[in-house]
């Protein structure tokens, strides 16, 4: 194991040379740590976790599901009614609040557990040199002394002293607060005590790379690192409300004002007609608490934990709750080509140069090769000298562009190690979306070859062999949906690399030795995902830095766009306004060639037409476009850490049809939500109307309030948990996405349920005054059995707000189907059995008097199905 020594404890790895603090960590920069080492010192230093914020004791979160006002006094219900008697009804009450708690806490702790099995979802993971092979493993796997590969758009995985640098510049806001980026170098620095900021040699865990690549060993894990110990401090988080939470708070609200003020008037009511004060007290308390839905916040925890959980098995990992309310107003998708809307899974098809143009997208013959490799040796050394690609454990790792060249080389017969052994590299600038190049300076003997690749305009530039041909070949490939590189070269025997203006003196006067052409063909999923979005009232818009016909080629091909003039370049679009880019919208589906800046003014431009946008990127400078949009998307696999950092949605497989597949599910969730609170609120709602109109009109109590009170807890709680997790209506994709605007219950769904409540009082009511005709004896049992099935039956219009409970469009959901005849079953028990009956003070029913109720109960049922086929 490791022993640290007074440099550790001292914290000052950048006062000394790389030399001495990778030989002090004992490691090694070519064969960095083995697997065993690396699992002594994860014995030794624990994994690369900050500490976690302390958990609620189960007791204290159990206990706070009695804070709640309307709790305190149904409690104080149960104590007054003990005191005067009535002790069934004192046992009800308890039992019935204590259910409920319960009920509420295991829903909790349920979403709690969902929420933590998301977290594997979004681990980070690192690059590192491990037993002579750059492997890729989780981010809290690092332990002092691994050698760690970065590149621009990673987030540093934990403190670490850089051993080697290419142009490394590192943003470390988070820490220092200075938001423009730091250049990194190697050079030990002889200052002591030195700012976080100062430092130019460390690198700091969860600092971003905004450019540049390099190599650093790992000096700090954990809490050791400096945000480590910044994370110790923070002892207790606070979670923000969701935007849906918020708004169902506010109903809440409402509902309570409503229940406080028809209890007060059922209250007198009773009292008047000459019933007990104590029975008029405890019907008005028991409608208080029937009327609001309490179990509304752990429904809503329990179906979005859940809903999250679903999105992650779909390949969508939410990273943040809001995403999933959101999701389902999405109109616009703005959308990035490259293993988006293609596989990224790029191979060779064309190479060309002055001398020869050769397809070689399919097999070719023994002369074939022989003529390849002759005609593009210097092209195809190019191609791999020009390249980050590394191989690790038999296969590549890197760009999926620069492994398509290597494996191409490979198959002429190059042997690309020994290509890169004969050419050393000693200098880059490497590729960035504004430059569209990168540019590698190797040196073999005492000559410096200076090699660049990149897009075809940016090479060419300053070629000094540039022809028509070159130019014509560029558009034909780009035209047919190939995407094209062009290398340059030059030969220089004497290269100062600290002299300034080296990057400009590398692009000039080139030789250029041919273009490579590669082809990235399409998903096949995608082209039915562009479709089912269309018909959802979803546009998509292509935003690409390939060529414009590349663009155009696969924006046809997939129905994005009908002709070249939605499409527009970077060049064309310029510096143009948002106001301008407004109206550029109205036409353009399609833009190549833009830069991050561009990309940005877009997005915020597609916000200010009023749409909900989705917005995809992987690099390190689609962040700010990501960030700026209602849903920003990153790319699971080829995304950069500090896109997945800013991003809502992280796609696990980088595809299009994902996204769709999660707005598919955040509309449903949405829905979900409409239903069960239209239930819920229209079952209770029905509750204060049947013992208001009785009341009102002077007859007896129609229901006593240990009725109300099954009524409230048995009838409802499992249909509307089923109703929450009810699966994706067939034609829920084939409607306009709500406005983000809109309430989750408006006026109009209000009203609806207003009269979903008066259909289930109506029934109620008719078997109260036809059963109080013959058997008054019976009319509470009636009454509480007709409303009790009538709500069985109501779960199943809640379903859909436009489809008949018969349509193909909805799927089978068994759950609600178990919890109808389950619910059914028992409360039929609490009938038939003597010692039931009389713990909730019911009577026998005859099957005369059951049928008469029970087709009573269809009655809402009939009522919504004329209300959904009027509408229709």
């Amino acid at each position: 194991m490791l022993k640290e020594n007074n440099i550790v404890k001292e914290d000052r790895f950048y006062n000394f040379d790389t030399t001495e603090v990778i030989s002090h960590f004992d490691s090694d920069l070519s064969l960095g740590l083995s697997s065993n080492e690396v699992a002594s010192r994860l014995e030794q230093f624990g994994y690369n976790k900050l500490a976690e914020a302390k958990k609620i004791n189960w007791f204290i979160q159990f206990i706070s599901h009695f804070k709640d006002a309307l709790v305190f006094i149904l409690l104080a219900a149960a104590v007054v009614s003990f005191a005067v008697g009535k002790y069934t009804d004192s046992i009800v009450i308890v039992v019935i609040v204590f259910a409920n708690a319960v009920m509420g806490f295991f829903q909790e702790r349920k979403a709690e557990n969902a929420i933590e099995a998301l977290k594997k979802y979004s681990q980070s993971n690192a690059k590192v040199l491990r037993d002579g092979q750059v492997v890729q493993v989780l981010a809290e796997e690092l332990v002092p002394g691994d050698i760690v590969v970065i590149d621009a758009g990673d987030k540093i995985p934990s403190d670490c002293r850089v051993l080697e640098s290419f142009n490394l510049q590192v943003s470390e806001s988070m820490l220092t607060g200075e938001s423009n980026p730091i250049e990194k170098g190697t050079k030990k620095l002889d200052k002591d005590n030195l700012a976080l900021g100062d430092r130019v040699n460390m690198l700091y865990k969860d600092s971003v790379v905004v450019f540049g690549r390099g190599t650093a060993i790992v000096v700090a894990t954990g809490v050791k690192t400096e945000i480590g110990k910044i994370s110790l401090l923070l002892n207790e988080t606070t979670s923000s409300k969701t935007t849906l939470e918020i708004e169902l708070s506010f109903v809440a609200k409402i509902l309570t004002l409503f229940a406080l003020i028809s209890a007060a008037i059922v209250f007198v009511s009773i009292w008047l007609t000459g019933n007990a004060l104590d029975n008029a007290f405890f019907t008005a308390i028991s409608i208080a608490i029937a009327v609001v839905p309490e179990g509304i916040p752990a429904v809503v925890t329990t179906v979005l934990a859940i809903s999250v959980s679903k999105l992650a098995a779909n390949k969508a990992t939410a990273r943040k709750m809001q995403a999933v309310e959101t999701l389902g107003s999405i109109n616009a998708i703005l959308t990035d080509k490259t293993g988006t809307l293609t596989k990224n899974q790029m191979f060779v098809v064309n190479y060309y140069n002055a001398e020869k143009d050769m397809n070689v997208e399919s097999e070719l013959s023994d002369e074939d090769m022989n003529l390849a490799r002759n005609y593009y040796e210097e092209l195809i050394q190019a191609s791999v000298l020009c390249n980050d690609v590394k191989l690790s454990n038999g296969s590549f790792l890197g760009d999926p562009t620069e492994i398509c060249l290597v494996e191409a080389g490979i198959r002429f017969g190059l042997d690309y190690e020994a290509v890169r052994q004969e050419f050393l590299r000693v200098y880059e600038f490497p590729f960035s979306s504004d430059t569209k190049r990168m540019i590698v300076i190797c040196k073999k003997d005492e000559d410096y070859y200076i090699y660049v690749k990149g897009a075809f305009e940016v090479v060419s530039k300053n070629a000094l062999n540039l022809t028509k041909d070159y130019t014509e070949k560029s558009e034909q490939l780009s035209a047919n949906g190939i995407r094209n590189l062009a290398f340059g070269f030059k030969k220089v025997t004497n290269l100062d690399l600290e002299m300034n203006g080296l990057e400009e003196f590398c692009m000039s006067d080139l030789n250029l030795l041919g273009l490579i052409g590669a082809k990235d063909p399409l998903r096949e999923d995608v082209k039915d995902a562009v479709k089912l979005a269309q018909a959802a009232g979803i546009y998509t818009v292509m935003i690409t830095g390939d060529h414009r016909l590349i663009a155009q080629s696969i924006a046809l091909e997939l129905g994005i766009i009908t002709g070249p003039e939605q499409v527009m370049d970077g060049t064309t679009l310029g510096d143009r306004e948002v106001s301008e880019i407004q109206k550029v919208l109205k036409n353009v589906r399609v833009f190549s060639r833009v830069s991050p800046e561009q990309k940005l003014r877009i997005v915020q431009a597609t916000k200010a037409n009023g749409d909900i946008v989705a917005v995809t990127g992987d690099g390190v400078n689609d962040a700010p476009a990501i960030k700026a949009a209602d849903i920003g998307v990153a790319m699971g696999i080829t995304g950069t850490d500090v896109t997945k950092e800013v991003a809502d949605i992280v796609l696990q497989d980088d595809n299009y049809s994902t996204i769709i597949t999660a707005i598919k599910q955040g509309r449903t969730i949405f829905n979900n939500f409409i239903k069960f609170l239209r239930y819920q609120i229209s079952c209770n709602l029905s509750g204060v109307f049947i013992v208001f109109t009785v009341t009102i009109l002077g007859y007896s109590v129609p229901l006593l309030p240990i009725h109300i009170l099954l009524l409230n807890l048995v009838s409802e709680t499992g249909p509307s948990i089923a109703l929450g997790l009810e699966e994706s209506e067939k034609d829920i994709m084939q409607r306009n996405p709500r406005k983000s605007t809109d309430r989750l219950l408006t006026k109009k769904r209000w009203i609806e349920i207003v009269f979903e409540a008066c259909l289930l009082t109506i029934s109620a009511l008719i078997v109260y005054f036809y059963v109080n005709s013959y058997n008054p004896e019976l009319v509470i049992t009636a009454t509480l059995t007709t409303a009790f099935v009538s709500r069985l039956f109501h779960s199943l219009n809640s379903r859909s707000e436009t489809n008949s409970i018969f349509s193909k469009n909805l799927a089978v959901n068994k759950s609600l189907y178990y919890n109808i005849v389950g619910t059914f079953i028992f409360f039929m028990a609490l009938i038939y059995i003597p010692v039931s009956r009389e713990f909730i003070s019911v009577e026998y029913l005859d099957m005369f008097t059951l049928t008469v109720c029970i087709l009573a109960s269809l009655i809402p049922v009939i009522g919504v199905e004329l209300f959904k086929l009027a509408r229709r």
